[in-house]
């Protein structure tokens, strides 16, 4: 036991060093190798973002006309600290981020380029009349993690707010997110090779709640929830030492308020502005899905603190299960598997301990357990 607890120290102290890494990161970026036809590798999860890549080889990048009186401002993110609760496309794989866009009054008309990593809808707020164009592009979705060497012109993303006129969309392979002063440069380039000219304003960040233009003004939320609770609580886990938990319900909830402190945010379907159609989520995304399904029992905690539960009756997969947003799942007999995608997460029966259902990183040696009785 001496033995153990040194370890133990060793590694927390090792953990509080470096940068919190590892498999479950947010929002499914994906750190597992990959081979060149779109295959996982068994290799060590590592996850490396690739450098910025240049733009003047891209094709088919319509960007309307850029007037001379009009400010040019470029706009960035990751992704977004709200999740809709409005689907664009399939609401069993996509799961849908939402942003504010709030245009400060002026009477210089406006030119925005707004681009994010995953999908969003952003709600345009203010003095909109401002707009000249509203140019959104959406960069990767979660169903583009496990064929990263494909094209991918999916374009999911959408605004509210505004005028459809006002509105275009730029496939994927035209620009890409940023938020360091290198690739912001970079973007800077491409809008200069695209409209003719640099951006007088550029803003961007990893995660935000949204932006005001003009300015460039990037509004973010504090996380809530403690992913270091969570850290400690696995590797004591591993350890075999007993910690103390939380209610399952308490548990997604501290998870929702890490990755999404803006929450659910409702909107109107019917006043999307997209190239996908846009809905309602019959089951909201990730962990905001998850608490659906817990709290109208379809769900049962496995055992509380493990992020494990039991599927009570038939259910679809909330969308977005991957990477740190993704769980173990426990099939009693006679209850058919979920419908909709897996993610990176399990689904292993409680009569046999045998993995059902996984999308191949989940293969039974991943460090769960099942006691069966």
């Amino acid at each position: 036991m001496r033995y153990y607890l040194m370890l133990f120290v060793g590694v927390m102290l090792l953990a509080l060093a470096l940068p919190y890494t590892g498999v479950r990161t947010r929002d499914g970026e994906l750190t597992v190798a990959m081979n060149k036809d779109g295959t996982l590798t068994p290799s060590t999860p590592t996850y490396e973002r690739p450098p910025p890549r240049p733009y003047e080889t891209a094709t088919g990048c319509d960007f309307p006309q850029l007037d001379d009186g009009a400010k040019l401002v470029l706009l960035s993110a990751y992704d977004t600290q709200s999740i809709s609760s409005t689907a664009l496309a399939n609401e069993e794989e996509i799961a849908v981020g939402a942003g504010t866009l709030t245009i400060e009054d002026g009477d210089t008309p406006l030119y925005i380029v707004l681009v994010s990593f995953d999908a969003t809808i952003w709600q345009v707020k203010g003095a909109v009349d401002r707009v000249r164009y509203l140019v959104l592009a959406s960069q990767e979705s979660n169903t583009t993690l496990l064929t990263l060497n494909q094209p991918h012109t999916e374009m999911l993303v959408g605004a509210t707010g505004i005028d459809a006129g006002k509105v275009r969309f730029l496939p994927n392979k035209c620009m890409h997110y940023f938020k360091g002063d290198a690739e912001a440069d970079l973007a800077g380039e491409a809008i200069q090779h695209y409209v003719g000219r640099k951006p007088d304003v550029t803003a961007g960040a990893e995660h935000v709640n949204g932006f005001s233009a003009p300015s460039g003004e990037i509004y973010q939320l504090s996380p809530g929830g403690s992913r270091w609770s969570k850290f400690i609580r696995h590797v004591m886990e591993f350890f075999g030492l007993r910690t103390r938990t939380m209610p399952a319900e308490s548990e997604l909830e501290d998870d929702m308020n890490q990755f999404y402190p803006g929450g659910v945010v409702e909107m109107d379907a019917g006043s999307v502005v997209s190239l996908k159609r846009a809905k309602p989520y019959g089951v909201l995304p990730q962990e905001a899905g998850l608490l659906q399904l817990l709290r109208r029992g379809d769900l049962a905690p496995y055992q509380e603190g493990n992020d494990t539960f039991v599927i009570n009756r038939p259910i679809r997969f909330p969308a977005g299960l991957y990477g740190a947003h993704a769980r173990h799942f426990i099939l009693p007999p006679g209850v058919p598997l979920p419908t909709g995608v897996v993610g990176h997460s399990c689904v292993i029966s409680q009569e046999t301990g045998k993995v059902l259902l996984s999308d191949g990183i989940c293969d039974g040696t991943s460090g769960f357990r099942l006691r069966l009785p």
